[in-house]
């Protein structure tokens, strides 16, 4: 199994270790991990700021050299809003991940999505704004796959889009390289079907895309690849599930 979504203690969202996770990886039979913490740096996230490269590499090449023999362990990182920190992005660009994940969590009035909730938001408002995000996230670029496409769904249990705004961004991912992550943390929050759902892969399929990642978006030992037969069911031999290796694409194959 793959799992190229995971957060540990470098997350201000997590405490677990990168080694407890690689424990955890070859009791499940989980062969690939890619840790990806959280960069984010809107003023008002608890983890502003806190994501710390040097400190995640200090810990991250020990793990990679004890567990060589026993895994394939990755570099990464999740990167909120890119085209708005341009260059913090810059700066996460100069060390030597090999994967990064571009994600928007801020889009209306610096609320996170649970706060959005709580407030009674309109979901058409909050829809609305977050595709505008996505679309401007993914013209400006910088990073390899689009996390948790359908982020919202998993908050309000609900999916509203324009097919042609989605087509339009997907389009524009697939031309500059950016790939979708199947990501399944939206089926352990009580949805029906991971992010993005069956009918936005239709439409990446539509306009090219080829290539996705998996990731399950981990903040719990327990929740490492979880669920990762069902994403890996969304591919329906259509797509090809990759990894990435100082930012390069190579194909995962399933056994």
């Amino acid at each position: 199994m793959i799992d190229l979504h995971i957060h540990t203690h470098h997350s201000d969202d997590s405490n677990v270790t990168m080694e407890e996770y690689c424990i955890q990886a070859i009791k499940s039979g989980v062969n690939y991990l890619c840790f990806t913490d959280h960069a984010d740096n809107n003023p008002v996230d608890s983890g502003c700021g806190k994501f710390n490269p040097l400190e995640y590499f200090n810990e991250f090449t020990k793990i990679k050299s004890k567990y060589k023999d026993k895994l394939i362990i990755l570099s990464g990182v999740e990167f909120g809003e890119p085209h708005i920190y341009k260059k913090e992005l810059e700066s996460i660009q100069s060390y030597h991940f090999d994967y990064i994940i571009g994600s928007i969590h801020y889009f209306y009035n610096d609320m996170f999505l649970s706060r959005m909730v709580l407030d009674n938001i309109p979901i058409e408002i909050v829809y609305k704004n977050y595709w505008l995000q996505m679309e401007r996230m993914v013209e400006y670029g910088g990073f390899d796959a689009i996390g948790h496409f359908d982020f919202p769904k998993r908050y309000f249990n609900k999916l509203i889009y324009d097919e042609s705004q989605i087509e339009s961004i997907l389009r524009k991912a697939v031309k500059k390289g950016i790939i979708l992550e199947i990501n399944t943390s939206s089926l352990r929050k009580g949805c029906i079907d991971c992010m993005p759902s069956n009918d936005i892969l239709d439409i990446y399929y539509k306009v090219g895309g080829r290539e996705v990642t998996i990731g399950s978006d981990s903040h719990k030992i327990e929740d490492l690849a979880k669920d990762f037969q069902k994403a890996l069911n969304l591919t329906n031999d259509k797509f090809q599930v990759v990894y990435f290796i100082n930012r390069k694409k190579l194909n995962y194959i399933v056994n």
